[in-house]
């Protein structure tokens, strides 16, 4: 029973009354606040704040931060040597070329020759040593390997003597661009040098970006 606002939870049947009661409380005019909404907010936000990809953005003038290429005219960058055995670092896939198996080692910079002559006992022989190595194929008795941005093709069938075959010049981009993606960086120029790495600098008006 409701009374001026009171509800009466229990009557005392000697006297009628009520031995307690307790406010009634109004109910709430207001509506609920969806928990969802603050959730909803906070990934708008953080789509409408994401940084576009470079490649999306207009090129930015002046000066901008970005890399540059470090170039060498060493002879040496382009010469392929024939070391002893050593032990992997970070071999690669294996390669068959003729009766040697390749592999492939891009912590040392070369390829590991071993001897298959005898499949159940291979024998390291020696270490191809090859300037800005990044990969490698082979067929036949031909193997074909990256020396910087040139395609070298080599004749193993005579080693201990190493003969190269051919050599395609800038046939491999390896160098040509840093290795970071969403950056600026000075374009290469092929008349200077070999590429061998990147620094970072300042670039005004640069006309290359990854």
């Amino acid at each position: 029973m409701t009374l001026n606002g009171y509800n009466f939870q229990q009557t005392n049947p000697i006297n009628n009354r009520p031995d307690y009661c307790t406010k009634l409380q109004p109910k709430s005019t207001h509506m609920p606040f969806p928990k969802w909404i603050p959730l909803t907010a906070l990934i708008l936000c953080a789509a409408a704040c994401r940084k576009k990809p470079l490649s999306d953005r207009p090129w930015e003038q002046g000066r901008v931060a970005g890399y540059a290429p470090v170039y060498d005219n060493s002879p040496s960058l382009k010469t392929l040597s024939l070391a002893g055995p050593m032990a992997t670092k970070l071999p690669g896939k294996v390669l068959a070329c003729g009766h040697y198996l390749l592999v492939p080692d891009s912590a040392l910079q070369g390829i590991h020759v071993l001897d298959n002559s005898n499949p159940r006992a291979p024998q390291n022989k020696y270490f191809l040593q090859v300037p800005g190595f990044v990969t490698a194929g082979a067929k036949g008795n031909f193997l074909y390997v990256s020396n910087y941005n040139d395609l070298v093709t080599l004749d193993l069938s005579i080693l201990p003597q190493l003969k190269e075959t051919a050599r395609a010049k800038g046939a491999i981009q390896a160098g040509m661009y840093p290795p970071y993606g969403g950056v600026y960086f000075e374009c290469v120029d092929t008349t200077r040098g070999t590429v061998i790495g990147w620094v970072p600098a300042t670039l005004t008006n640069p006309k290359c970006r990854t």
